[in-house]
């Protein structure tokens, strides 16, 4: 049984509706039913309902969660520098040390953790130890006047999404140069034992001098809803597979973000393209995508470290990004040698204050090992083996005398008994004390 077709009548009113273009319900093509018509309309009415509670919503994102010149804490609020979906970001003054920071206002209340700690208060106390240029530095945080937020240093410049947007693909180099800093930033949030889980150019400041710096840690414990509306594109198409896959971040997520960032510097496009997670996993099934493809000029040892870098394999990846800040060094400069990969440089960093991350763990063996060692040696050498008894001296005496003295030298043997005067073939022993 075939389906009928569509009236000429009905496809333009349904061109319209998709449109949005307002429509005349009274006066619809003849060719329309009834029936057709009034389902139309219920189609109309659905869709402008949404479009309202729509705009509502981002009228809401819109609003500010802090007015100009009003107090948060210790801060005062100077004006808004940024918006998304988590909150709004202000420039603000801190008082107490006379300097402008950046301050980021939760919109919502903060979900409690164990012990009823706000999730974000213990987030931000973890992100307070990282410390490296690359990474955003953390003042403080609080909840003041019933709104949660943390306040960090204020960095002027663009990201490298408004980068690329506006100029294009980088340079080659610079984009490897970026690679290296950003890897040495994620090194450094890894070694603390945290995984930043948003790497993304959204999350990048690039300064006017140069310095980039990684901002907002993503919620590593959050996962992809593989039927909602994505909060973010950059974090969708940034994501591993992995964790498409609701699998939890590891530090291999991170070096696959990187890849990807590499990827959108160099070509300003991304690897793998989707609206859904879902659309995002059966790209993945596809074949292997490489930077080279998109930007043939790219030379091939930088394109090669992305390449690794973007494998959905976690296990072809680099260990970590000490390597691959390494292969990365080494592209840009080939005469440093070859590649060392060290997965010890990649594994986080022992807990604070312990014998190990002063020493290392084969730092602190072979300390024990060498005064064992030396205890052990110097009392069995000092029984078998003792030092040499001192060899004779022949001492010549100069000495200036008076006029009308004369000077008589004589050289003695010093014992326990006393002094005994020595002469011309006096025998002299090892161990003897001679004195003059």
């Amino acid at each position: 049984m075939t389906e009928p077709e569509a009236q000429p009548g009905a496809l333009r009113v349904a061109e319209a509706l998709a449109d949005g273009a307002s429509i005349d319900w009274k006066a619809l093509p003849k060719d329309v039913p009834p029936t057709q018509g009034l389902s139309f309309q219920l189609i109309d009415s659905v869709l402008r309902d949404y479009e309202q509670a729509a705009e509502e919503v981002r009228e809401r994102l819109r609003a500010p969660l802090l007015q100009a010149d009003s107090k948060w804490g210790p801060l005062r609020v100077l004006e808004p520098i940024g918006a998304g979906s988590f909150g709004q970001v202000f420039r603000a003054f801190e008082r107490s040390l006379h300097r402008d920071v950046a301050l980021k206002v939760l919109r919502d209340q903060p979900p409690r953790a164990a012990g009823g700690i706000p999730e974000f208060l213990e987030e931000a106390r973890r992100m307070a130890r990282v410390r490296h240029p690359g990474v955003l530095q953390v003042y403080g945080v609080g909840v003041h006047d019933n709104r949660a937020g943390f306040w960090t240093e204020l960095v002027c410049g663009r990201t490298l999404e408004e980068i690329v947007e506006e100029e294009g693909p980088f340079e080659p180099r610079i984009a490897a140069q970026i690679g290296v800093d950003l890897c040495s930033a994620v090194a450094a949030i890894h070694k603390v034992g945290l995984i930043h889980g948003d790497v993304k150019t959204e999350n990048v400041l690039r300064e006017e001098g140069g310095r980039v710096v990684l901002t907002d840690f993503g919620a590593t414990d959050d996962r992809f809803d593989l039927e909602a509306e994505p909060s973010g594109l950059g974090s969708l198409l940034s994501a591993a597979p992995e964790v498409l896959r609701w699998e939890r971040p590891t530090p291999a997520t991170d070096v696959y973000a990187l890849g990807v960032l590499l990827f959108r510097l160099l070509t300003g496009s991304y690897p793998r393209r989707g609206e859904t997670p879902q659309q995002l996993i059966e790209a993945f099934g596809g074949p292997p995508v490489t930077v080279g493809q998109a930007r043939p000029e790219i030379p091939q040892a930088i394109a090669a470290v992305v390449d690794r870098a973007i494998d959905p394999d976690p296990a072809r990846r680099f260990p970590g990004p000490h390597s691959m800040a390494q292969a990365l060094h080494h592209a840009l400069h080939p005469e440093s040698g070859p590649v060392r990969t060290v997965r010890e440089l990649d594994r986080p960093e022992p807990p604070p204050g312990s014998l190990l991350q002063a020493f290392g763990v084969s730092a602190a063996v072979s300390l024990v090992v060498a005064w064992s060692v030396i205890g052990i040696a110097i009392p069995w050498l000092w029984r078998h083996y003792p030092p040499p008894a001192p060899a004779p001296v022949e001492m010549v005496a100069k000495v200036a005398a008076p006029v009308g003295l004369r000077a008589q030298p004589t050289l003695y043997r010093v014992s326990a008994a006393g002094t005994e005067p020595l002469s011309d073939g006096s025998a002299i022993q090892n161990g003897d004390r001679l004195g003059l």
